[in-house]
């Protein structure tokens, strides 16, 4: 399953070991019409190597737990990291106190296996709007260069970083104070002997 920026497009990371879930997810989301790309890790290890790709996922899908990975460990590396990014577990229901602890810890939201088909899209819409909402409250930016900061040093142009979690694009123009500014720049500039 390929990844890519491409405008309008979700970017998924999904971490989970076993392929029939993996085609159940990307049946779900196909039959929607949902414009996504999936990048598909089966280990914590490679989960967090993706994590820190310049190629940053907009949500994050996870099995509870395999036999090379833990829901929980993704979800405490996620919140760590970039905590802005939606975390959502597909599984069969783990038990209440299991899924108590996983919104106590970050998880934004639970799809039941076999409510897949009806929950899935939904649960994503819904986490999307989420993470648009907090963008808006509080944006870590560096003062010098204007990167923008996500999770504890990760840092991003902030086209790319609007691109790629918000999928607003840019046109790049030049205000009037600034192009007076230039103008002035250019004019005291030594001319050429």
């Amino acid at each position: 399953m390929e990844t890519t920026t491409e405008p309008n497009r979700i970017c998924i990371l999904l971490l989970e070991d076993n392929v029939e879930n993996v085609r159940r997810v990307e049946s779900t989301l196909k039959t929607a019409g949902l414009n996504h790309s999936i990048l598909w890790v089966k280990t914590n290890e490679d989960f967090a190597g993706e994590l820190s790709n310049s190629a940053p996922s907009q949500i994050i899908l996870s099995g509870w737990k395999g036999t090379a990975f833990e829901g929980l460990t993704a979800l405490d590396i996620t919140r760590e990291r970039t905590p802005t990014i939606p975390f959502l577990f597909v599984t069969n229901s783990p038990g209440d106190s299991a899924i108590i602890e996983a919104f106590r810890r970050g998880a934004t939201d639970f799809i039941v296996g076999n409510q897949l088909s009806t929950e899935l899209i939904p649960a994503i819409t819904r986490a999307l709007e989420i993470a648009k909402k907090r963008l808006g409250k509080y944006l870590p930016i560096c003062s010098h260069c204007k990167k923008i900061r996500e999770g504890t040093n990760q840092w991003y142009q902030l086209e790319r970083f609007f691109t790629d979690k918000v999928g607003v694009r840019f046109s790049h123009s030049i205000c009037p104070d600034c192009f007076a500014k230039q103008m002035a720049d250019i004019e005291n500039l030594p001319l050429p002997k």
